[in-house]
């Protein structure tokens, strides 16, 4: 890592002056020579260096990202549609971010997924099985490769057009095979959950690949959790209103009932705890917290980027509020971001 390479030659240095000091016998005549002042110096940088390191790490790979694999690339170009329209520039780009995110997230395999071993090395950055490619860290537990993507690409689709487009609030990503309980839900075998206490953002894998591999004929539970995520990381941001109608346009664009994607998710109905006109009060609030519900905000978020250009047609005005908060046009072909 950079900053331990950065630290390197000031260790060295702190165990030369150390050394040097010892030979002088220094400390015993009770003088401060250079060597001490060396020691000090090369000391107080190194300590510096530790508790600053991931943020110079950080700096050093948004710098000169990892290069993706080539079989990342492939998984892009053939399950990813947003990823497909876009341009070889932006597609780059879209790459770099991949990169970020698997350096900025931890993945932790649940269930079946956790009891497989230790994921291979190579393959996950540019070299494959190349030394610099080994020497990469792995999560612990084998995750797939495509499931890491397909939720990389999730996150990367949603906020694609903002400059600070992670969300550090969920950066834990727990994956299970299937539909699994949680603490908030101990009675629902459910396919997504955002836990900010925990800073977690959580997936079963069976449903994530749904949409990666049918496309648009299956839900994204990926942007969808994401929606999520990002309405609970970002509370200043207000999600816009939808018309008293949204629920039978977005069956009629997408073929998505209310009823299925409540079954499908097995996310409690909002309406117990969701006003018409799509707004919290204080204490439907508290509620919210407790159990994630089938939030119809989010469901709109993902057909904003699922079904692009009908949602357009039939939303017209939620379409352009999500293009405000997203900065972003997904039918724009080659370049949806919409300013920069």
């Amino acid at each position: 890592m950079f900053s331990r390479a950065l630290m390197f030659p000031f260790l060295l240095l702190l165990l030369y002056a150390l050394y040097q000091v010892y030979l002088i016998n220094a400390f015993a005549m009770n003088e401060v020579g250079i060597w001490e002042v060396v020691a000090i110096v090369s000391g107080i940088v190194s300590i510096t260096l530790y508790f600053i390191g991931s943020e110079l790490d950080w700096w050093w790979w948004r710098k000169n990202p990892p290069k993706l694999s080539n079989g990342f690339k492939l998984l892009l170009i053939n399950h990813v549609p947003y990823y497909r329209n876009l341009s070889v520039e932006n597609r780059k780009e879209f790459q770099n971010r991949v990169s970020l995110f698997f350096k900025a997230h931890e993945f932790m395999p649940m269930g079946a997924l956790a009891d497989q071993g230790m994921e291979e090395t190579g393959g996950y950055f540019d070299g494959g099985s190349s030394k610099s490619a080994q020497e990469e860290d792995k999560p612990v537990g084998r995750i797939p490769a495509d499931i890491m993507l397909f939720v990389a690409s999730s996150l990367i689709q949603m906020t694609f057009g903002m400059e600070k487009w992670l969300l550090k609030k969920t950066d834990q990503v727990v994956i299970y095979p299937r539909p699994f309980p949680s603490p908030q839900m101990p009675d629902l075998f459910h396919t997504n959950e955002t836990f900010l206490e925990d800073k977690v953002i959580m997936f079963s894998a069976e449903q994530l690949l749904h949409y990666y591999n049918l496309g648009s004929r299956a839900y994204a539970i990926g942007l969808h959790e994401y929606a999520n995520a990002f309405q609970q990381n970002h509370p200043e941001i207000k999600f816009p209103d939808l018309p008293p109608d949204f629920w039978e346009k977005a069956e009629a664009i997408s073929g998505f009932s209310k009823t299925y994607l409540h079954e499908y998710m097995n996310l409690p109905a909002m309406d117990q705890v969701y006003a018409e006109v799509g707004e919290f009060e204080e204490e439907q609030k508290n509620e919210y917290r407790k159990v994630q519900r089938l939030n119809p905000q989010h469901v709109a978020v993902t057909l904003f980027f699922t079904h692009s250009a009908v949602f357009k047609q039939q939303f017209p005005d939620l379409f352009q509020e999500c293009v405000s908060i997203f900065n972003q046009d997904p039918t724009a072909v080659g370049n949806p971001i919409v300013k920069s």
